[in-house]
């Protein structure tokens, strides 16, 4: 691919992702207020989507296909340029959503005789997650930055050799930092 092909690419990319993300939790929150669920019923919903979305990535194994051909278009060009590297990024990508799978259920046990809409919205609340939402949308811009930025700087896979792990590990670092960031947040609320 050319260098400015690729930056054409890349730059759609990004804008296709913000803008499903920003149009998912639109079409989220207006159903959530139209269809008012427990915290129980969301949870399990979330876990089922979780499983089956890593269930049908563990199918289609090397598979780049994509309902977005867009998406199918980045796959590609990242699966030719890292190798090994894609095949490690895909199953991490499977791994973890088995494992937030397996934590909403552990959730959804904890809260199933929970009567509490989802969506009892205070403007507290609303606050707390329109910050949350920016939150993600930096924080996903800035790592689909970096990871862009090294994938199409790479000359060859073995430029890309390690990469997975290193970006694991700074998944990690990052959301044991928010993990506490919310906790603190949360007892401040409290109190």
């Amino acid at each position: 691919m050319e260098s400015q092909e690729v930056k054409e690419m890349r730059r759609k990319q990004i804008v296709v992702t913000n803008s499903l993300i920003l149009l998912l939790v639109s079409i989220m929150t207006v159903c959530l207020w139209i269809f008012p669920v427990t915290i129980f019923q969301m949870q399990i919903f979330l876990a089922a989507l979780m499983f089956g979305l890593a269930t049908v990535r563990m199918v289609r194994r090397n598979s780049t296909y994509s309902i977005i051909p867009l998406f199918e278009k980045v796959a590609k060009y990242e699966k030719q340029k890292m190798g090994e590297e894609w095949r490690k990024q895909q199953l991490t990508g499977v791994i973890g959503r088995y494992i937030l799978g397996v934590v909403l259920v552990i959730q959804s046990y904890l809260n199933r005789n929970t009567t509490e809409k989802f969506m009892n919205l205070n403007l507290e609340l609303l606050g707390f997650m329109l910050t949350f939402i920016f939150f993600f949308l930096i924080i996903l811009n800035v790592s689909l930055f970096f990871h862009i930025r090294k994938v199409d700087r790479a000359k060859t896979e073995a430029d890309l050799k390690g990469y997975n792990l290193l970006a694991n590990l700074i998944g990690i670092g990052l959301s044991v930092f928010l993990l506490v960031g919310t906790i603190l947040v949360t007892i401040w609320l409290v109190l």
